[in-house]
């Protein structure tokens, strides 16, 4: 009795295992056309990185890049009305003023007019290196440290030549 499920067991495994290759094969052939998260994954290997990408070390864990100037067109335009609902929301209104005039306060500097004139549409952001803060971790300088507090990370924006 245990034979036959086990034999049953390993013939659905190998059926599983040809099927996928096959598939993946047609999708290699491009008569299968791959699901979109799976095509990014696979369409990018052996391409450039992103620019920013380049400035983080190689063994970056975490590593995410957002453009906030899509092509021209459809997409543009759906990307300044989406723009604009977030400038006729009040409260995201008020709030932005108030960390404008914060970092004013703090550091001097008008972000109007001495930062927003250079800043580019590119972000990039990366966790560099971290080991979480768990009670059993010997790396825990204290109680009082957050999960997050062992965690170093980076932010490259893109400016305006």
């Amino acid at each position: 009795m245990l034979f036959k499920i086990v034999g049953a067991l390993v013939s659905v495994l190998v059926i599983l295992v040809i099927a996928a290759v096959i598939i993946g094969a047609l999708m290699w052939r491009g008569v299968v056309p791959a699901p979109g998260p799976l095509a990014m994954l696979l369409g990018g290997a052996g391409r450039e990185p992103e620019y920013s990408a380049r400035f983080y070390p190689a063994d970056t864990l975490l590593y995410g890049w957002l453009t906030l100037a899509p092509a021209a067109g459809d997409q543009q335009a759906s990307m300044d009305a989406i723009w604009q609902r977030f400038n006729d929301y009040i409260a995201f209104s008020r709030r932005l003023g108030e960390l404008k005039t914060d970092f004013t306060d703090e550091t001097g500097i008008d972000f109007d007019s001495e930062i927003a004139p250079w800043l580019g549409p590119e972000i990039g952001a990366g966790v560099i290196e971290g080991n979480p803060v768990t009670e059993g971790n010997p790396d825990r300088a204290e109680a009082s440290m957050e999960p997050w507090d062992n965690f170093r990370a980076a932010v490259t924006i893109g400016v305006r030549d």
